[in-house]
């Protein structure tokens, strides 16, 4: 779902078909070398599900018609497609901490969901605060795609760490990097390197 992020609105069904074939055998090997050899421990999925889905997306942009999305009728949000997105983050607010801690067990799996939540809720703060210095007014799309952001950035380590404040650092920084990355580093790589980015997924 992340990789498909990338590429909405520029694929048809068969290509999409076999890019989730090709996508699967990669993320295979991907994630039997970063837990076997690499020996790394991913809780929450960060390296082995959102940032390989994330930027396995952004490189198939190169190769399935990168110039349709320029001229297609999903380049400006909506009044609708803003409220189903907000119910969509709605859902993923109150399901993601229960995702991250699937994997633990006892007080690790109770310490990851106050983990999520409390950088759920500092990401919301960082994106509340841009917003607010740069539009005036809370900006829904920027919302949408930045309040999510602790919950991904805390995800490898979601289970190790004790301190709540911590905690909440990493997600006001998620969100205030992310909700940056939305408004100035995805046009600017757009202009630059033509690099086409649906979703927004390369900012967070």
């Amino acid at each position: 779902m992340i990789m498909y992020g990338g590429i909405l609105g520029r694929v048809n069904f068969q290509q999409l078909f076999f890019l989730t074939f090709w996508a699967m055998l990669f993320w295979g090997f991907n994630t039997a070398f970063v837990t076997q050899k690499l020996q790394t421990v991913d809780v929450g999925g960060g390296f082995v599900v959102h940032s390989f889905g994330g930027y396995f997306g952004i490189a198939a942009t190169y190769f399935f018609q990168p110039e349709r999305a320029n001229h297609s009728k999903n380049q400006k949000s909506s009044y609708q497609s803003n409220y189903i997105s907000a119910l969509g983050t709605f859902v993923l607010w109150i399901f993601w901490p229960s995702y991250n801690a699937a994997m633990c067990t006892g007080n690790m799996q109770l310490r990851s969901m106050m983990n999520t939540a409390i950088s759920l809720f500092g990401s919301v703060m960082g994106t509340a605060c841009h917003a607010r210095i740069l539009f005036g007014k809370l900006e829904m799309v920027t919302m949408l795609n930045a309040t999510l952001a602790g919950a991904v950035m805390i995800g490898p380590s979601v289970d190790i760490i004790t301190n709540p404040g911590v905690t909440l650092l990493i997600g006001l920084f998620a969100g205030l990097t992310c909700s940056m990355g939305f408004e100035k580093l995805t046009p600017f790589l757009q202009k630059t390197i033509r690099l086409q980015d649906t979703c927004g997924i390369h900012k967070c």
